[in-house]
């Protein structure tokens, strides 16, 4: 239509004038005008080869309206190949995409361009030919096709960018912190990729991560990174206002002031939004796993020193001992003799010192065998693919030799004494049965006073017999085969009976009566206890209701294990057991040892207060035995102590047990507990603890072995010299019990007894009892 020259003018000052009305940066308006411009040029330079006039030219010196068709397609071919590569070159270079990938994006779309260009071209020259007054409807047609053409780009590209943003959010859905952060890099460059992208996370460990589409340039402490330029778009990554705060903040940075449209500002926003989820999941993921494995940590390490427990020694022995390549297999067992007195001298601070110390030796020594503590004081080491037996006592002293040397602890050097057991597995041994010959090697080592004792079947007392009765428990708990026999408690004065001590034993079918000591342990580790505890419970309330009935006020006391004890629904069970029977609580008197009672004070104390409220009496058995009998009577709400019977059968020959027996009973008269004495075997017993004040006993000499209880109800209802009820003779038959006030002498208050060293003293305002010929 134009000579050359003003084609090229036309097409600098058009590219120049609309990209500063569209407000392009200066570079790349520069680029844009320079490209069109040349590849102008290029377009021109075709007509000028083919030295055609142009259409506007004279007519005798047009050429044929084909000419000028085909010259557009060759002029317009070589300026869609400048401009594709100049375009795609550009962008390949900034958005560091490779060329053929941006080529093969657009090339649908620009072709679609180039074709409609040319044809507008192709009409424009016809309509010229024919008429040029028909040029005046060519504009109407480049508007039409220019508002179409951009219409379809608009639609194509916003498309492609919400399948970008949607595959960008999709992609953050990771279960991993450092995996979303690198995630959402890579996804914010793809959606905006000729700018530096950043990510901040300041929560935890503060952490920043700029890169853009070329990989990453920076992922460290914010402190440490290299200083950025240019402006800048942030966006703050919200976390939970009422926890977490801002997590950080989505920064894009560019080489120069520019901004983003609307639609990118809300990809922006959105991308930001999804991001602060995607940390957030994960951050609460990661917690999770760590929880997860902390758990599964402490459920097979033992908390204090952080080696294998039993569940983690019981799944490797189990482990080592299935395979056929494991040699000699043994388990080291050992505790630390006299423990306790470093945790009542220096305090349990100081004893977790110790086993510390312990852990970390045994640890150095024991190579590549499995070091475990099992509780307390109590460790294990499981030797696997040894050569021999030999090999493994040989590694077990060693390990023992390792904590012969003294330890200090607080200025105060303490040498430590060990017991251990060594048993070695042998061909169907599991890691019960192992352990448990460890066990048993120990005890041995203890009886024996050696360092280490290796397991002999000749010397373990276990045998299958124990196992078989184990397997019959349930059989003798719903069959009833556990019964109840009865020792009368007697009032030492006067022969009456006065209470009764449920006993309990088992009648089997095939072994007759077994006593307490064969099936206790097997019923408390059976899960059988409380079945148990009830039937027994039941048979003694019944005695005590039948003997009711007869018009024998007798008491029932019942032994208690320390395992029920633990059990918070044992209070509602006694008492509904007392409901159903119809005795009053008061004639129940539940026994616990002193031992048991301070070892698990917090747990029973609820559990005692409650029954005590009830009515129910609570003796302590056993008294004097433990290592803490006045700190029991002190923590532990009693209302009956009874003395040991060791105490008892040394009465008269032992100045210690009778200064034991004395001061209980004293003890006794001051707290106001009532007294029974165990183990009465003998008149001159039974007369001596009269003498000292202690009101009543229990023991052969007033009936053994225990009787059941209608047995017992007939020796009650025949008596002892015409007295139903009594089962022995008055201690004086031919006196009467006056009771006189008595006062303490100045002497006495001085010294806290009596001038001759009398242990009966009573107490000043009380009366003592006077015996008078009738």
């Amino acid at each position: 239509m134009l000579p050359g020259p003003w084609v090229v003018l036309c097409v600098a000052a058009g590219t120049a004038v609309a990209k500063a009305l569209r407000r392009m940066s200066p570079r790349k308006a520069v680029f844009n005008t320079a490209k069109d411009t040349i590849v102008a040029m290029a377009a021109v330079a075709a007509f000028a080869f083919a030295d055609l006039a142009p259409v506007t030219a004279p007519v005798p010196e047009r050429a044929s309206l084909l000419a000028y068709l085909l010259l557009l397609g060759a002029a317009a071919v070589i300026y869609a190949a400048l401009d594709a590569l100049t375009v795609t070159w550009a962008i390949a270079l900034s958005s560091r995409t490779p060329w053929r990938q941006v080529f093969l994006r657009d090339i649908e779309m620009s072709a679609v361009v180039r074709v409609a260009d040319l044809a507008i071209a192709g009409a424009t020259v016809a309509l010229f030919m024919v008429d040029p007054l028909l040029l005046a409807a060519t504009p109407l047609a480049v508007v039409a096709t220019f508002l179409t053409q951009r219409h379809r780009l608009y639609l194509r590209e916003e498309r492609h960018a919400w399948q970008r943003l949607a595959e960008s959010t999709d992609a953050l859905s990771s279960v991993g912190v450092d995996t979303v952060l690198h995630t959402a890099l890579r996804g914010a460059a793809d959606l905006f990729p000729d700018l530096e992208i950043e990510v901040e996370l300041r929560n935890g460990a503060p952490r920043i991560l700029r890169g853009s589409r070329a990989g990453v340039a920076y992922d460290g402490d914010p402190s440490l990174a290299p200083p950025a330029s240019g402006p800048t778009i942030e966006v703050p990554l919200e976390g939970d206002p009422e926890t977490e705060g801002t997590l950080g903040a989505l920064r894009l940075r560019f080489r120069v002031e520019a901004r983003l449209s609307d639609r990118e500002q809300y990809m922006l926003m959105t991308f930001a939004a999804e991001l602060s989820t995607a940390i957030r999941n994960a951050s609460a993921y990661t917690e999770v796993s760590r929880l997860a494995d902390q758990n599964a940590h402490d459920a097979t390490h033992d908390a204090l020193t952080d080696l294998p427990n039993r569940r983690q020694l019981n799944e490797r022995a189990t482990a080592l001992l299935g395979r056929p390549d494991r040699g000699t297999v043994a388990l080291l067992l050992l505790d630390l003799d006299h423990f306790k007195e470093v945790n009542d001298t220096l305090g349990h601070d100081a004893g977790d010192q110790v086993l510390l110390e312990v852990a970390e030796r045994l640890r150095e020594v024991a190579g590549d065998a499995l070091v475990a503590r099992l509780g307390g004081d109590e460790f294990a080491v499981l030797f696997g693919g040894l050569r021999s037996s030999g090999t493994a006592s040989r590694r077990a002293r060693s390990v023992l030799e390792s904590l012969r040397t003294p330890m200090e602890l607080g200025g105060v050097h303490i040498s430590l004494h060990t017991s251990a057991g060594l048993a070695v597995a042998s061909g169907s041994t599991d890691p019960g049965e192992l352990l448990r010959r460890a066990d048993v090697a120990m005890y041995q080592s203890k009886d024996t006073g050696r360092q280490v004792a290796v397991y002999a079947r000749s010397k373990d007392s276990a045998d299958l017999g124990r196992l078989s009765l184990a397997g019959e428990l349930p059989r003798a708990v719903e069959d009833r085969e556990f019964t109840v026999g009865f020792q009368p408690i007697v009032d030492l004065a006067s022969g009456e009976a006065i209470g009764a001590e449920a006993l309990t034993h088992w009648q089997h079918p095939d072994h007759g009566h077994l006593a307490p000591s064969t099936f206790l342990g097997l019923v408390e580790r059976s899960g059988l206890l409380a079945p148990f505890t009830a039937a027994v419970l039941d048979q003694a309330l019944a005695a005590a209701a039948s003997w009711h009935a007869e018009g024998f006020d007798l008491p029932v006391a019942v032994n208690l294990s320390p395992r029920s004890l633990a059990d918070p629904s044992l209070p509602k069970a006694v008492l509904s057991a007392l409901d159903s029977s119809g005795v009053s609580p008061h004639r129940l008197t539940l026994e616990l040892t002193e031992t048991t009672a301070l070892g698990r004070l917090e747990v029973i104390s609820r559990g005692v207060n409650v029954l005590r409220e009830a009515g129910v009496r609570i003796a302590l058995d056993d008294f004097g035995t433990g290592e803490s009998s006045l700190s029991a009577v002190f923590h532990v709400p009693v209302d009956q102590l009874k003395i040991d019977r060791a105490f008892v059968a040394e009465l008269d020959t032992s100045r210690k047990a009778r200064a034991v027996v004395c001061s209980t009973i004293e003890l006794g008269r001051r707290l106001d507990l009532a007294l029974v004495a165990e183990g009465v075997e003998e008149p001159q017993q039974r007369q001596t603890l009269w003498e000292l004040g202690c009101g009543a006993g229990q023991g052969k000499l007033f009936g053994w072995p225990p009787q059941s209880s209608e047995a017992l109800l007939e020796r009650l209802r025949t008596g002892t010299d015409g007295i139903p009820g009594a089962l022995a003779a008055r201690l004086h038959a031919d006196a009467t019990v006056v009771r006189l006030p008595r006062q303490t002498s100045r002497t006495e208050q001085a010294v806290g007894g009596s001038p001759d060293g009398a242990s009966d003293t009573v107490p000043e305002g009380t009366d003592s009892p006077i015996y008078r010929p009738a």
